[in-house]
């Protein structure tokens, strides 16, 4: 008797500890908190400066869309410059034009709310043309996605995602777009 109690107790020690590790491990492949990075690129290799001109931003969230629409006109010019990108007004002989999208949407994780984040930025040829729905794919792309508790509406945040956003748009638009003549 007393062998299979103890046969007993280190059966269900076995299952605990089986059933914590596999609580752990569920747990730790589940991240609330996310960034997420990648850019796209078609066309030639370039040969000189690079250059675009900024559609205006657009932004989709319920509420400071406006604000963060100024917010990105004004930061955007500073972080394409530092990106090696120079900015040329719109109509002018910029051979290129930059796409920005911003979004935020909520969701709820439990009794908590999160949001999730993203900047795309699509370089087009600057045809002067404003609609962006049913043209054809962009020649590059990036866009970087968060998800947690930031929101767009958090300059730090919008600079950050602007930023990252910049630099892998950047890299593309090196490795593989004409410059302007």
């Amino acid at each position: 008797m007393k062998h299979r109690s103890k046969l007993l107790a280190a059966a269900l020690l076995w299952i605990l500890a089986a059933a914590a590790a596999s609580i752990l491990a569920s747990c730790s492949t589940l991240s609330f908190v996310f960034a997420e990075k990648d850019s796209w690129r078609s066309g030639p290799a370039p040969s000189g400066e690079l250059s675009v001109a900024l559609a205006d931003p657009v932004v989709d969230k319920s509420t400071d869309a406006a604000s963060i629409e100024a917010e990105i006109a004004r930061v955007l010019p500073l972080l394409l410059s530092d990106a090696g990108i120079r900015l040329r007004p719109r109509g002018g002989s910029a051979r290129y034009l930059l796409d920005v999208r911003a979004v935020e949407r909520e969701y709820s994780s439990g009794w908590k709310t999160r949001r999730s984040t993203s900047v795309e930025l699509w370089v087009r040829e600057a045809d002067g043309s404003a609609a962006f729905a049913l043209r054809a794919p962009p020649l590059a792309a990036s866009r970087v996605a968060y998800s947690g508790d930031e929101s767009l509406s958090s300059s730090s945040h919008l600079y950050r995602l602007l930023a990252a956003g910049t630099r892998l748009l950047a890299g593309e638009m090196e490795a593989g777009l004409e410059p302007a003549p």
